[in-house]
């Protein structure tokens, strides 16, 4: 009897498809699980972090929600002695539902707060040489492994091997001709490779990892956003999650890199830009904080630039927005900041210019 019941169907749906899309769950477990399994599935996370939520006043729940008692859900779910074909056979998957009925459940969660009175969030993420993303020269590398030489990707395949199957579907009904190579690696083509390679990095310790998990707070905003506003249609007061929501790379050592990284940081660029037309003001949500510099010049007596400094420093702001310079965007912000920014040898020292 919740105002939130109508909208429960089509929020379940999109959390199959966003696991979907992950490469996480298979088709034929997708249809067990979805409210709606004959609706045309957002294998991409453009058309689902973009499309409308629509509320439902009919619907019959997938068999995952029929009831049963805790010794059956043991035996199906925890010990596999029964079988169970609503239930995701990835372990991954499996802690995600667990805990999120747990927080469903749960007495303890505080009430939210409504659009347009929700609160901003920043999240600030340090960067400075970790990889944003893998290439194939990266994946193609061998590593020890009990005693044995094998490629990192033989190895990611092997120990993911449910998800690179899933990952091979989707592949399939994407790109025509996909080849069915499975880890005949000498098979697949740059092109191919360029997938494999981000298919990879949502397996490793990459930035891109990082930032893609991060990122969805903002359609998770905008649902919520979407809600609310059908729900209080007398509201006039505007709300612009991209205003609300912001994710911050401090990218120390943009300035200093090479191709391939200025490659990677675009691709981060373009994959996270606000859509043409949305919303009110031209604000993204994600940001990369850097430092710059430049030679002290003529008027550096005159600035008050100390004697001993070789360089003036500047912390800059990109984002999607920004227009390119070659390589590079060209900042939006710049601030320059009052002497030799390295103060020690960790992150946080490093990279408290991107709070301003």
């Amino acid at each position: 009897r919740q105002w939130w019941v109508k909208w429960f169907p089509d929020l379940w749906d999109r959390i199959i498809d966003f696991m979907h899309c992950e490469d996480k769950l298979d088709d034929f477990i997708i249809g067990q699980m979805k409210f709606s399994p004959d609706a045309p599935s957002r294998v991409s996370m453009e058309m689902l972090c973009h499309t409308p939520i629509e509320a439902k006043s009919r619907f019959l729940p997938p068999a995952i929600f029929t009831h049963s008692s805790c010794v059956q859900r043991s035996m199906r779910r925890d010990l596999g002695i029964l079988p169970d074909e609503t239930w995701p056979w990835n372990p991954e998957v499996q802690w995600r539902l667990n805990a999120f009925a747990r927080n469903l459940a749960s007495e303890d969660l505080p009430r939210p707060f409504l659009t347009p009175y929700v609160p901003g969030l920043t999240v600030l993420i340090p960067h400075y040489g970790e990889q944003i993303l893998l290439r194939r020269k990266d994946l193609e590398i061998a590593a020890a492994n009990a005693g044995e030489e094998v490629p990192l990707i033989a190895w990611l395949e092997k120990r993911y091997h449910g998800d690179f199957g899933a990952f091979t579907s989707r592949m399939t009904r994407l790109h025509d001709p996909w080849p069915r190579a499975g880890s005949r690696w000498d098979h697949y083509q740059d092109n191919h490779w360029e997938e494999i390679c981000m298919w990879a990095s949502m397996r490793s310790q990459t930035l891109w990892r990082t930032v893609e998990g991060l990122m969805l707070y903002q359609p998770a905003l905008d649902c919520f956003n979407q809600m609310v506003e059908r729900e209080n249609q007398h509201s006039r007061l505007l709300w612009d999650s991209y205003e609300v929501f912001t994710c911050m790379v401090s990218m120390q050592m943009y300035a200093f890199f090479d191709d391939d990284q200025y490659s990677h940081a675009e691709k981060l660029l373009e994959r996270f830009q606000r859509p043409g037309g949305a919303g009110q003001t031209p604000w993204q949500s994600f940001q990369i904080a850097f430092i710059d510099f430049k030679e002290k010049g003529e008027n550096a007596n005159a600035d008050g630039i100390h004697g001993a400094q070789e360089r003036r420093y500047f912390s800059c702001l990109i984002d999607p927005g920004c227009a390119k310079e070659g390589l590079r965007r060209k900042p939006r912000l710049t601030v320059e900041l009052p002497g030799f920014p390295i103060l020690g040898d960790g992150k946080g020292d490093n990279q408290n210019h991107a709070i301003i």
